[in-house]
């Protein structure tokens, strides 16, 4: 129930008052405030001149106020300061030989740092013996680990159950691995909690100790993360929950959490303590000597590694087995890069050392090397991710709603790339804020819109090419005689034949206006150029007459639907089955085998054979005594069983039938059959026909005509001679 207003401001009024009377100044106090005259310090830089001065000081000093004069630090140069005075590469190159021989130079003083140590173990108040201290830590460690064990076992029952099947889809994987993620979290916060806790029990917080041991636990963090990542993405105890297929999951695991622990380490116990154990020189010495054993250990990583990276890259291809040459060029460069990145981020160490606030650009480089790899692992799991969600719902897609998944596949990685770019600039925020000038926000702002032009560029390319890979046909299969698998030639539909000419014209346009966008960026002048090209084609076209006749030639071709890729034509002189169209030619695949390019412009008819449905006539030669009407019913019936043929039935559109007797030879009855049919399977249907039609003439006893020749003389000496017979095969003659 909600207070009335009238109580609400009677309960705050003693409050009110209260907080006056303790803000305002008691009367005598101001009075004396009034009265008092305190000193007034004048800070100056150098840049005022001598009146303005002078005035200032009178006018101060008029008021009876003591008068002093300082002058303003100068300011002490940061990072991004010093490395802006001179960003030449002579400068850069520079500051890193100038590290480089500091870090050489204090090497032999790194052993110092052990007698530092001891020294500064036994300074008051005096920590225990070294030996005794481990135990301790031991001790911690053990009570920490067992209570971070036990919260990890009373969490395991929780969560999602592993998937059934290995290899399991990603979509799968992803549940159990995040609960198993969030569960080596939680086991990880009781681990530090617990430490924390017992930290002020086992050590003195003001002697060495107690020093030491916060450093260690302040390094557990970070280890940890490196562990549970590691485990994350490897699962070497799991390989169902493994979510990054790097093979050798285990080694790989087993070295990050090795790296990872020894490197921190070291770093807390050699590097954060320095500046308090020993001299500034000494912890020079020691950190080039961690951060260079680092990287060879870093630069031997991933040589070795380099054939199970290659190998995750090229299974992450959409065509399992048909990497793309773009994607075979990254795998094999990919082991190089991670080196050359590892070695430029411990050259930026040197540099760091001769700066002032240089610990800032170690921190941000460390932080460079690990989104470094993890960037990757990211945009390749969100595309693999998404790509599994979207092709469970609709196996078999339209060929816009396909174009549109390739086109999600292909956002879900970049979303993921500048996901990760924001937190490399976040990680090199205060860098770059400091370093900023008017050429370097100009250069950020163009490189910025660069970065969007190509993003678009390639999503709007990778769209177009999913929608043309996805009008496009597939090659149907079919077997010979011989039981070889062949690829059948497939008449295209309408968009089929001219999608490779609209793919090259609108790929090549896009790729054209992203350059020409990219270079006004960078600051060239297209405006000339444009006109040099205008000009080029004005001259292409009136010295290349024959080249334009042909384009305009096969777009009227084209417009007017006169042929398709796949369909049967003949030009007059030559004939074949077409088997590209490019924008100034076709070329035709004829029966042998033999392949004709023919430009469009020398075309002057074409016919096509292979439009809609093609009748075919055929005649049969009969023996005079044959039966007609018994010939007209097996006809029928074998166009009736070929009907219902899967193999042939399809093609169908009007039966087989005898259409009559078509001629009355000599020797001979000629009839004559027809069908109709689709025009791909006319000819295999007549060859069919023709063969049953054989078969079943045998069988019924329906003679085909016979062309004997019998030659017979008059008289005695010509019938004592023998009768020569020409025997000749019986004929099918076809008709169209």
């Amino acid at each position: 129930m909600l207070l009335p207003s009238r109580f609400l401001a009677l309960l705050l009024s003693p409050c009110l008052c209260l907080l006056l009377l303790t803000i305002l100044p008691q009367p005598a106090e101001a009075e004396q405030a009034a009265t008092v005259k305190g000193p007034v310090n004048i800070v100056v830089d150098g840049t005022e001149t001598a009146e303005a001065l002078k005035k200032v000081i009178d006018e101060v000093s008029g008021d009876n106020h003591p008068v002093s004069i300082s002058f303003a630090p100068k300011p002490q140069a940061t990072v991004a300061s010093k490395v802006a005075e001179d960003v030449s590469f002579e400068g850069v190159f520079g500051l890193f030989v100038r590290g480089l021989r500091e870090g050489w130079n204090a090497i032999p003083r790194a052993p110092q740092y052990l007698s530092d140590f001891a020294h500064w173990w036994q300074s008051a108040p005096e920590s225990p013996r070294l030996l005794l201290y481990l135990f301790k830590l031991l001790v911690l460690l053990c009570i920490s680990g067992f209570a971070g064990w036990l919260a990890l076992r009373l969490l395991k029952s929780m969560g999602p159950a592993l998937p059934t099947s290995d290899p399991a889809p990603l979509d799968q994987k992803l549940r159990p691995a995040l609960a198993r993620l969030a569960k080596d979290v939680a086991a990880v916060a009781v681990f530090i909690a617990v430490a924390w806790a017992l930290f002020s029990h086992f050590f003195n917080p003001l002697a060495a100790e107690g020093k030491l041991t916060q450093q260690l636990i302040r390094v557990i963090p970070a280890i940890a993360a490196f562990v549970i990542v590691g485990r994350f993405l490897l699962s070497p105890g799991e390989p169902r929950l493994q979510l990054f297929m790097l093979p050798r999951a285990k080694r790989h695991f087993g070295i990050l959490t090795a790296y990872s622990a020894i490197t921190m380490v070291l770093l807390a116990v050699f590097v954060e303590l320095g500046d308090e154990v020993s001299t500034a020189s000494t912890t020079a010495g020691i950190f080039i000597v961690v951060t260079t054993l680092a990287l060879l250990f870093r630069i031997w990583w991933f040589w070795d590694a380099r054939h199970d990276i290659s190998q995750v890259i090229l299974s992450g291809a959409p065509e399992v087995g048909n990497p793309g040459v773009l994607r075979r060029l990254f795998a094999i460069a990919t082991p190089w890069l991670l080196i050359l990145i590892s070695m430029l981020l411990w050259a930026i160490g040197r540099i760091a050392e001769t700066l002032p606030d240089g610990e800032q650009l170690v921190a941000a480089s460390s932080v460079t090397q690990v989104l470094v790899i993890l960037i990757p692992i990211l945009a390749v799991g969100a595309s693999m991710l998404v790509r599994q969600r979207l092709i469970g719902t609709d196996p078999d897609p339209i060929p816009i709603r396909a174009a549109l998944r390739t086109l999600m596949v292909k956002l879900s990685g970049a979303a993921a790339w500048l996901l990760g770019l924001l937190l490399l600039g976040w990680t090199w925020r205060s860098h770059l804020m400091e370093s900023q000038s008017a050429e370097g926000l100009t250069v950020l702002k163009n490189t910025i819109s660069i970065l969007a032009v190509v993003v678009a560029a390639w999503a709007l390319t990778s769209f177009l090419n999913a929608l043309f890979r996805a009008y496009s046909p597939r090659a149907a299969l079919s077997t010979d005689n011989d039981d070889h698998v062949v690829t059948a030639t497939t008449v295209q539909t309408r968009l089929g034949s001219v999608l490779p000419i609209l793919r090259g014209f609108t790929i090549g346009t896009v790729v054209g206006l992203t350059i020409l966008l990219v270079m006004s960026q960078l600051g060239f002048d297209i405006g000339p150029l444009l006109a040099g090209f205008g000009i080029l084609g004005l001259a292409v076209s009136f010295g290349s007459q024959t080249l334009v006749k042909d384009i305009v030639s096969g777009f009227f071709f084209m417009v007017e639907d006169a042929f398709r890729v796949g369909e049967y034509i003949d030009t007059g002189k030559l004939k074949g089955t077409v088997e590209k169209i490019s924008l100034r030619s076709l070329q035709l695949r004829h029966q042998s085998g033999l392949v004709h390019t023919i430009p469009f412009g020398t075309l002057s008819s074409v016919t096509n054979a292979s439009r809609d449905w093609a009748t075919v006539k055929f005649s049969l030669r009969l023996d005079r005594a044959a039966d007609i009407e018994k010939a007209r019913k097996a006809i029928k019936k074998i166009g009736a069983e070929m009907q219902s043929d899967p193999e042939y039935g399809d093609g169908f559109m009007m039966p087989l039938k005898m259409q009559g007797v078509d001629e009355i030879a000599d020797s001979a009855i000629i009839i004559r059959a027809k069908f109709t049919a689709k025009p791909p399977m006319a000819s295999s249907i007549q060859r069919e026909a023709l063969k049953r039609i054989y078969v079943a003439f045998n069988k019924a006893g329906i003679e085909f005509a016979s062309n004997a020749v019998t030659v017979r003389g008059g008289g005695q000496a010509e019938a004592a001679a023998a009768t020569t017979s020409v025997q000749q095969p019986a004929t099918v003659v076809p008709a169209v």
